[in-house]
């Protein structure tokens, strides 16, 4: 029994920095550090910081992009955006996960 409480709890804490090193490098992995910058800070001219905000409201609004129901300058680039596209919800929630623990 303290055997598998201790494993539940080394998974339990591991998990986060799992999901935390895949976020890492699906953001780099598909081209988000290109223009957001590596740490997601870089901002110019229409492209935004992405790193430090809400996980939920970057999911919701990659899966906004994926769908086309975005529709602003920026949002072209990210819809038409082969990378984006090919997301999986998994992807979204580890690259959201990981821009919202930057500070």
């Amino acid at each position: 029994m303290r055997k598998f409480f201790t494993l539940s709890l080394c998974l339990f804490f591991m998990t986060p920095m799992v999901a935390f090193a895949d976020g890492k490098a699906l953001f780099k992995s598909k081209g988000c550090a290109v223009c957001h910058g590596a740490d997601g800070k870089k901002k110019s001219g229409m492209i935004p910081k992405v790193a430090g905000l809400d996980a939920a409201a970057t999911a919701q609004k990659l899966a906004d992009y994926q769908a086309k129901k975005v529709q602003s300058k920026t949002a072209g680039m990210m819809s038409n955006n082969p990378k984006v596209k090919s997301l999986t919800p998994d992807d979204i929630k580890a690259i959201a996960g990981y821009l919202a623990n930057i500070k």
